[in-house]
């Protein structure tokens, strides 16, 4: 559902029960008609695909949730480029690749979870590489969920300057060595 406000448009599509091919041209078109400015949630929809470079090209956007689908391949370098997002979800997919460094331009950001990115813990999904060092410089940032994924290396010391870090998950529980 789009709902039409003053100077922006909110889109939330929840538990709809359809299949959307994410990588189609008319999903396309339809990012770059309906979301200039404003949320774009779309999560538990089923929506398979790689989630597209246009997405990270609508300059406006402030929330991205894609939570819940069967997204595969990487998150696209534009995502975060324009330096208005808010919140980044794209946990519970099945990403792989290392955390964009366009990320690093939406100083601003309060959320971000990619969480479960390979839901069978099989190693064949994931996002890899290492923490990325500019999360420390997102002094908004409230959390930072990065467990169930094949990351690297040592926690970035620069994560400390994160001052308003309340919730930081790297890892489940039972797995953190």
């Amino acid at each position: 559902m789009c709902v039409s406000e003053p100077f922006s448009v909110r889109c939330v599509v929840y538990r709809t029960f359809f299949v959307i091919n994410i990588h189609k041209y008319m999903y396309l078109n339809f990012l770059h008609t309906y979301i200039h400015t404003g949320d774009f949630q779309a999560f538990g929809n089923n929506i398979q695909g790689e989630i597209p470079t246009a997405l990270g090209e609508l300059e406006n956007l402030k929330v991205i949730n894609l939570a819940e689908n069967n997204l595969v391949g990487t998150i696209p370098s534009s995502i975060g480029q324009s330096g208005n997002l808010l919140s980044l979800v794209l946990r519970n997919n099945r990403l792989t690749g290392s955390i964009p460094p366009g990320l690093a331009s939406s100083t601003d950001i309060l959320h971000i979870n990619l969480s479960e990115n390979d839901p069978d813990k099989d190693a064949t999904s994931g996002i890899d590489g290492q923490i990325p060092d500019f999360f420390g410089s997102f002094t908004k940032l409230k959390w930072l969920k990065l467990h169930g994924n094949r990351l690297q290396g040592e926690i970035p010391a620069s994560l400390s300057d994160a001052t308003s870090l309340g919730e930081l998950r790297l890892c489940h529980e039972q797995k953190c060595r």
